[in-house]
């Protein structure tokens, strides 16, 4: 699927899936248009577990750069797991991956460093606004208006800009900030060493 796709909305019929290549976020949207990513997924991950078992999803997926993935018939995973102990405990440790992922989501935010919070508004902003024109992942963002989104200022966001453009990461100019490397600032977004 094309970068900027929307794969799933919230309340839709479950689509379990795994990630061949790209990126996807899963997000909620509140009723005033804000957005909150609560997940990235990557190659080798799965979307849809949980709703496979639990009923429709209350959040969005959005696949964030151009992405394959290979998606399970819904009842025919739900049967294989009824009647294969092996199917169901590799369901339970995707369940139990996803919770992990989803506490790690917590506690990226709560403790993040500027840098690290940097990144993750600018890959948010972009896909919001990838999704809603599609094209390329462009935040379209002030310097001083990311200081303000992640509680600092804006010499100390210019710094963090500064050192994602030399990784070549992104591309600063007066239009917006261009997302190069998603991939490689959804990494930076926070460590994935924070357990599990």
């Amino acid at each position: 699927m094309p970068a900027g796709t929307t794969t799933y909305r919230a309340g839709g019929e479950p689509r379990p899936s795994l990630i061949v290549s790209g990126l996807f976020r899963t997000y909620f949207a509140g009723p005033d248009g804000r957005q909150v990513t609560v997940r990235y997924a990557r190659e080798g991950d799965t979307l849809g577990v949980v709703a496979a078992h639990g009923g429709p999803a209350p959040l969005h997926v959005q696949a964030l750069t151009d992405s394959t993935r290979l998606r399970f018939e819904t009842e025919t995973l739900r049967e294989l797991a009824a009647n294969d102990a092996q199917v169901a405990y590799a369901l339970l440790g995707e369940i139990t991956n996803t919770v992990y992922a989803l506490w790690h989501e917590i506690a990226a935010t709560a403790f993040a460093s500027v840098p690290q919070r940097v990144a993750r508004h600018l890959l948010e902003i972009a896909a919001r606004e990838q999704e809603a024109e599609g094209g390329t992942l462009v935040a379209h963002v002030s310097q001083q208006e990311l200081a303000d989104l992640v509680g600092s200022v804006r010499e100390v966001v210019a710094r963090a800009l500064r050192e994602l453009r030399d990784a070549d990461i992104v591309q600063v100019s007066r239009s917006g900030i261009v997302v190069v490397d998603p991939a490689s600032l959804a990494a930076r977004s926070w460590p994935r060493d924070l357990g599990h």
